[in-house]
């Protein structure tokens, strides 16, 4: 799929070099799944501070990640 949007969009896949596939059931679980394997020393994460009821039914993917993880992270409220 990713070969044809790419021919589609510029006509060659030679930038598929650095594009990555991760199929995982969570955002949080598929970034700690690909941290590791690239040898990552840092992961960053945007965050919306979301508090109350909207924490409660959005979740917090940045608070996932950085409790889950071993690798430092870094976090930007957008």
């Amino acid at each position: 799929m990713a070969n044809n949007f790419l021919l589609k969009a510029e006509g060659n896949v030679d930038r598929l070099i650095n594009v990555n596939f991760v199929c995982d059931k969570t955002i949080e679980k598929g970034i700690l799944n690909f941290s590791n394997p690239i040898g990552a020393d840092l992961i960053s994460v945007i965050t919306h501070d979301r508090k109350g009821l909207s924490h409660i039914f959005a979740g917090s993917i940045a608070e996932d990640v950085t409790n889950h993880s071993t690798l430092p992270i870094i976090t930007f409220k957008i």
